[in-house]
């Protein structure tokens, strides 16, 4: 069985970490195919090398499989030498198990690429390569951080902190300010008044009981480096993040039109206002229906009526309006839940008759 050759000139390259191996195909008008095989250094005078070879025998199609990180460097000098590369994964350029050298995987890639059986995988252009690697650096940053204040919220959970219980944010300016006198005075009592913000509506009292906790000078040594970890990464992350935005000023126009689609924009709706929220993927003891975190997000808003952007939605949600009543008139969620006790236990007599089991 034949395969029919649809490129009559091309190269197959297996990169490792030191060597290259490349095989050129040449096909000729009888279907007669040379091959053409040389090794090559990884360094840049190698690469060089490459190129001059590949000019040598008119070959500018060279085919590759990615692998790990080494295939980047030498992509991008054939690329600046206006060779045409493909580059495809690995499970396309398997070779067949059995006697498997370094020039003989190269030259299965240059067969299996010359009879066109390659699946290529898209490369964006070298400034967007650029521009993804610094996102994708931004991302992995904003995942330490998001780990390192996992690690400060449990120094603080285990010594008894309750600053999570009045604070939305406990790295924001106000509990970030207690835990700091926290650090330099271990075991002393303080008042907490100095230190909160105006603009915070959690009661002065109940955040002075949040910090009636007992930190150990192990737990401290952690919680102190977490911190200046996490002032590290931020610091880290801002100069990325300026450099990516340098970098895509050139697509403002397109940047701009994506924006336009709801839910994206450059400067979104709350910015800059503190949003609360509420990690539940700790949390254990809720079984069945609870009020706690809509009554807590209620009163940590400090809006009153206005927390209920859209009344009547919630009231057909709720299936009464005596929720939101009840949550307006400050009740506690045990007075909440004791007023339909008696239309439950009415619903729950009526149903027992029709029970089977």
């Amino acid at each position: 069985m034949s395969f029919k050759i649809l490129k009559n000139n091309c190269c197959g390259l297996d990169v490792h970490k030191t060597w290259i191996y490349a095989c050129i195909g040449i096909t000729d008008s009888f279907k007669r195919t040379e091959y053409k095989q040389a090794r090559f250094s990884s360094f840049t005078k190698g690469l060089q090398e490459l190129c001059l070879w590949l000019a040598k025998y008119n070959c500018i199609d060279v085919c590759m499989e990615s692998t790990g990180k080494y295939w980047i460097p030498v992509f991008n000098i054939l690329e600046k030498h206006n060779l045409w590369v493909t580059l495809s994964h690995p499970k396309y350029t398997k070779p067949q198990t059995g006697n498997k050298t370094d020039r003989k995987d190269a030259k299965w890639i240059c067969d299996l690429y010359m009879c066109g059986m390659v699946k290529p995988s898209f490369i964006p252009p070298a400034d967007i390569r650029q521009l993804r690697d610094l996102v994708r650096y931004r991302f992995k940053l904003t995942c330490m951080i998001t780990g390192e204040k996992n690690r400060a919220h449990n120094c603080l959970t285990v010594s008894n902190l309750k600053l999570d219980d009045v604070f939305s944010d406990i790295f924001g300016k106000s509990s970030r300010s207690i835990t700091e006198q926290i650090l330099q005075h271990p075991g002393e009592f303080f008042d907490v008044t100095p230190f909160v913000d105006d603009r915070c509506k959690t009661p002065i009292e109940e955040i002075q009981a949040a910090v009636d906790g007992a930190i150990s000078p192990e737990q401290a040594v952690k919680l102190r480096q977490c911190l200046e970890h996490i002032d590290e990464l931020e610091k880290h992350k801002s100069e990325i993040e300026r450099e990516i935005f340098r970098l895509s000023d050139k697509y403002e126009v397109a940047l701009n039109l994506i924006r336009t689609v709801p839910g994206f924009d450059k400067n979104p709706m709350h910015k800059g206002v503190a949003c609360y929220g509420e990690d539940l993927r700790n949390v254990t003891d809720v079984n069945g229906f609870t009020l706690r975190y809509l009554l807590r997000f209620y009163r940590l808003s400090g809006e009153g009526a206005a927390f209920f952007s859209r009344p009547r939605w919630f009231d057909l949600l709720m299936g009464t309006d005596s929720v939101r009543k009840a949550i307006l008139q400050g009740k506690s969620e045990k007075e909440i839940c004791d007023n339909w006790q008696k239309e439950l236990q009415t619903y729950q007599d009526m149903r027992q008759k029709y029970l089977l089991y």
